[in-house]
């Protein structure tokens, strides 16, 4: 009898203990992608992107492309087991703002229950590389020792993350020669010249802007420019003025922003460029630190793993040695 009455015991234990994990429930927590992202492809490509979550129970998974729950079609497919987005054939009409929405559904004592969470959003653009429009060719004067800029105008729609932009030489097809930093390239692919010189004059050649993109394997030839320089003997020093900065850059979190910034001036002494100094909002100059690093000119200060305290205006100044 005794025997009888320890086993019920274990059975009703067992039985309250399985209730028990039933009856766990977890909202889901998306793991993946777990900040915003802009992402590129080229023309055709096959994207696969993940949604991951976690939840109990188990959750199903559905995307939205620009705020619309997206319908399988045979131009993007999820599964909404793995959470997998899938695009066989990537072009333009496909471009847009995806979001993962993760959920799980249970029935209690009031009905069935649905908790979801959404995914922060996966922007996803075709890299393209489009023709410059045509235009007769430009002409630029300028003293010797004086600040020049050539603009690369004229161009196509232009997409992508490995967009690179040159300028070349047009009777010599090779790369125009930045000359330790004396000549320099900005975001918009504008050409400066800190200063020019006689040999920057374009009596056998002329300055052509090109774009290219690394992953299409493709590059667009701009239109002619030409650059006329006046000699100047015996040059004296020429104080730095600011030409140029792309101030009122936007970043996404945890992104690498890139600040620019272009002085004209000469200075007698080499390297004859003017000297950059970068400084914060509270008047501290900036060094190399993991947060801040330079280019070689240091025309360029990069902001690495942006985060909201990085909103703040910085200051640039450049030192000749006047005579």
């Amino acid at each position: 009898m005794g025997h009888v009455q320890i086993f019920a015991l274990l059975l009703m234990l067992l039985v309250v203990l399985t209730s028990g994990q039933n009856d766990i429930r977890k909202p889901p927590n998306i793991i993946e992608p777990n900040s915003p992202k802009i992402l590129y492809y080229s023309l055709s490509s096959y994207v696969r992107i993940e949604c991951k979550a976690d939840g109990i129970p188990q959750p199903t998974y559905l995307w939205k492309k620009n705020g619309n729950t997206i319908s399988a079609d045979t131009f993007v497919q999820y599964d909404s087991t793995s959470g997998y987005l899938t695009i066989p054939d990537f072009t333009k009409r496909e471009e847009g703002n995806y979001m993962c929405v993760a959920s799980t559904a249970f029935d209690n004592q009031v009905g069935r229950v649905i908790a979801s969470s959404l995914s922060p959003p996966i922007k996803l653009l075709q890299t393209r590389v489009e023709k410059f429009a045509d235009a007769n060719p430009t002409t630029t004067g300028v003293s010797e020792y004086g600040y020049a800029k050539l603009l690369c105008s004229n161009k196509g729609e232009v997409v992508g993350s490995d967009i690179n932009t040159n300028w070349y030489e047009s009777e010599n097809s090779k790369d125009v020669n930045m000359d330790g930093g004396r000549l320099f390239v900005d975001s918009f692919g504008d050409l400066h010249f800190s200063y020019a010189l006689s040999k920057d004059n374009t009596a056998s050649f002329k300055y052509l802007c090109g774009i290219s993109s690394t992953s299409d394997k493709l590059i667009r030839l701009g239109n002619l420019n030409s650059l006329i320089v006046t000699p100047v003997p015996n040059p004296t020093a020429i104080r730095p003025q600011l030409q140029y900065s792309n101030t009122g850059v936007k970043g996404l979190r945890f992104s690498k922003v890139k600040l620019e910034c272009v002085f004209s001036g000469y200075d007698t002494s080499p390297p004859h460029i003017p000297e950059t100094l970068w400084f914060d909002d509270a008047g501290k100059e900036i060094v190399a630190t993991e947060k801040y690093t330079f280019s070689d000119d240091r025309r360029i200060l990069y902001v690495n793993i942006v985060q909201e305290s990085d909103e703040r205006t910085f200051f640039v100044k450049a030192e000749t040695r006047l005579e």
